[in-house]
């Protein structure tokens, strides 16, 4: 889930030490491998689920650029600490350049498997066995093409997996999963070991992989963060002086101590390696404890009430230039008023003299936020006529729900409609999904072949790329590269070895693609030794065009969906010919 604060003092701190280990000679890193959820994302769950939608990005990257977070994490700080790039997402394909490390963190992560699927939880298919089958399918491809003499200069040193820095930062979010299901403290506490066990799986096959050196941070203090206070109810007894949620924070440093015990057991069981516990909870602890002290005041608290607003709107560090509201008539400034006739008397306002679309006889809460940050009241975006949306706007209609009532249009898809105005292009070449899988090298592929080359001979029916959309029936290696190399026999019978396809040969897709006189598709998740010149593949096996009801452990079905395949190729779409013009 998304990390607390982004861009804090503690980051210093961090790269402050880090400055120090790497001018040492035996601190020197080539690269750095990454491991984690939103704490530690550049770009994993962006890729292959949906690009992270504005403001994320804006107050250093100036747009989104992957990052559940409005500008650097502190693995951007520890590779530019280490004289070391960005780290390129492991999911990312477009553009991206692995020569100094990898990242196969995505938001949402969690060290054991998810209970749920990603639209039913919030937890990403990603979990830390899977990102640890991605690193070990990325060591083998990645050397077996530079063997070949290709992408040399995007792709690490065989030497590199054995110098390298291997940073992790995950666990958080297998203790709020625990919560979210409804369980209590005492089944949450129970969970620990066994999340801890799973782990050690993790690092034990890192290690066998080759990495030694371990950076390994603790989890934070979970119970002070705004979502998890949203979604979990507390007892007034249960929320510290600061406003956390104490039970949580405990349940954090258990975590936490049993973490620091399973990594002295590491350092006995695997006596190469080299581990390091970051004690980021206190860290994190003390600036959400003296907020104030250290010049951070964008907290939860914040907005409760007016006068706290007043404190955060008075330091340079939570300058927010709009505010775009969601709800109901809690914080309606004239929607349903708007839409369905005037509030009447008695809501007639001694704040404004008169009737303002309050169903309120006064200011709302977020007339006093925006007030406390300098900003306009928010006009109402039903209301047209002399609104000004230059700082804002309020979505909210009084009675208003989270689910949708019946035949009518949710205020999130007006949000999403601002920023999404464009219809979705028409995609050519759209393979339809089969309802079963069948055989693959069957007698009627080269019936279709035939057919194809008939199509192809015309000058009518010249196609430049192709885009596929699908399953098994043409994946080329999407579920491959995201889920575990598919092994042998696969692939056996045409291209000698495993290639990412469910068969032991080529696909229709493959024979589609030759007859039009185009390679072999690259698949859209697969960012090692690609080439998308002519098209790509958004399929992966299991795919289904509803989202699944399980997730891929559970019930075989792939998390990448019919529909996420199209947000897929809106994102490809749009990132490739940017990254197109910038080289015009």
């Amino acid at each position: 889930m998304a990390s607390s604060c982004c861009c804090l003092q503690w980051l210093l701190f961090v790269q402050a030490l880090l400055v120090v280990a790497a001018s040492s000679d035996s601190c020197h890193f080539p690269a750095i491998f990454n491991f984690g959820d939103s704490n530690s994302d550049t770009g994993g769950l962006s890729a292959a689920f949906g690009a992270a939608p504005p403001p994320h990005g804006e107050s250093f990257f100036g747009k989104p650029a992957g990052r559940y977070c409005d500008g650097r994490l502190l693995i951007d700080f520890i590779a530019s600490s280490l004289g070391l790039p960005f780290l390129s997402a492991y999911l990312n394909s477009i553009g991206t350049n692995f020569s100094h490390g990898a990242n196969f963190a995505t938001a949402g992560s969690t060290i054991r498997q998810p209970y749920a699927t990603l639209t039913q939880s919030g937890f990403s298919p990603i979990s830390m066995d899977v990102q640890t089958w991605e690193f070990s399918q990325f060591k083998s491809r990645s050397q077996a093409l530079i063997q070949q003499g290709l992408f040399k200069d995007q792709l690490p040193k065989e030497e590199y997996f054995s110098q390298a820095l291997y940073t992790i930062d995950i666990g958080q979010n297998d203790l709020t999963e625990g919560y979210f299901r409804n369980w209590t403290t005492d089944e949450v506490k129970s969970a620990i070991p066994d999340i801890l066990d799973k782990f050690v799986l993790a690092i034990q096959s890192i290690y066998w992989e080759g990495g030694r050196y371990f950076w390994i941070h603790n989890t934070g203090p979970f119970g002070c963060l705004p979502y998890v206070l949203d979604r979990l109810t507390l007892k007034a007894p249960e929320v510290d002086r600061f406003g956390c949620g104490a039970p949580f924070n405990h349940v954090a440093q258990l975590f936490n101590q049993k973490l620091n015990q399973t990594l002295s057991q590491l350092r006995k069981d695997l006596p190469l390696g080299v581990f390091t516990y970051v004690d980021i909870y206190s860290v994190k602890r003390e600036l959400l404890s003296h907020a104030h002290q250290h010049g951070i005041c964008c907290f939860q608290w914040l907005l409760l009430a007016q006068a706290a607003l007043t404190v955060a709107a008075s330091s340079d560090s939570c300058h927010f230039p709009a505010v775009f509201n969601f709800g109901d008539s809690n914080s309606d400034t004239g929607g349903l008023s708007t839409a369905f006739g005037a509030a009447r008397h008695p809501t007639m306002s001694p704040s404004f003299g008169k009737l303002v679309g309050r169903n309120c006889d006064g200011r709302l809460l977020v007339d006093f936020i925006a007030s406390s940050l300098d900003l306009p009241f928010l006009s109402t975006y039903l209301n047209s006529i002399g609104t000004n949306f230059s700082h804002g706007a309020n979505f909210a209609t009084a009675g208003s729900t989270i689910r949708q009532p019946y035949a009518t249009l949710t205020q999130l898809n007006v949000f999403l409609y601002l920023y999404h105005n464009n219809s979705i292009p028409i995609i050519s070449l759209l393979f339809s999904f089969f309802s079963m899988a069948s055989s693959y090298c069957l007698q009627w592929l080269l019936l279709a072949q035939a057919l194809l080359i008939v199509a192809a001979s015309s000058d009518s029916c010249h196609f430049p790329a192709i885009f596929n959309f699908g399953d098994s029936n043409s994946d080329t290696g999407g579920l491959s590269a995201a889920f575990g190399a598919t092994p042998p026999p696969y692939g056996e019978s045409f291209f000698g070895e495993p290639v990412g396809r469910y068969s032991d040969g080529r696909l229709l897709i493959d024979f589609i693609a030759s007859s039009l006189g185009l390679p072999f598709l690259s698949a859209y998740l697969n960012s090692v030794g690609t080439n998308f010149s002519h098209g790509a593949n958004f399929a992966t096996s299991g795919s289904t065009i509803r989202q699944p009801y399980a997730t891929l452990s559970q019930s075989g079905f792939s998390p990448i969906s019919m529909d996420v395949q199209t947000w897929e190729f809106s994102q490809f779409k749009s990132r490739s010919q940017a990254l197109i013009q910038q080289d015009t």
